[in-house]
């Protein structure tokens, strides 16, 4: 996985960091090709969001988005939605059968 992380309007932090790779580390159960991720942690007056946008090999592009009080829990509700997008798509693709 090819995995980006960008700050906005807030101080890097490490912490943070290793807590979405954490989380992403599940994605790549349901891939086996390489995924390129993008996500982006900024700061908006009181409001911490995270965008996330995930493009698989074949070109399909998944994204998330969510805003919080706190960044941690933001990374899990947008967790929790890329998952959720991500188990539709490969339930999709594995059972959509050709013109048989």
């Amino acid at each position: 996985m090819n995995l980006s992380v960008t700050f906005r309007h807030m101080e890097p932090s490490e912490a943070l960091k290793q807590q979405v790779e954490d989380k992403l580390a599940r994605i790549e159960k349901y891939f086996q090709d390489p995924v390129r991720v993008q996500v982006t942690l900024s700061m908006e007056s009181y409001r911490n969001k995270i965008d996330i946008i995930l493009t698989l090999a074949n070109g399909t592009i998944i994204k998330g988005g969510e805003t919080a009080d706190d960044m941690y829990t933001a990374v899990d509700l947008v967790m929790d939605k890329i998952d959720r997008q991500v188990r539709r798509y490969k339930d999709k693709v594995t059972t959509h059968r050709t013109g048989e």
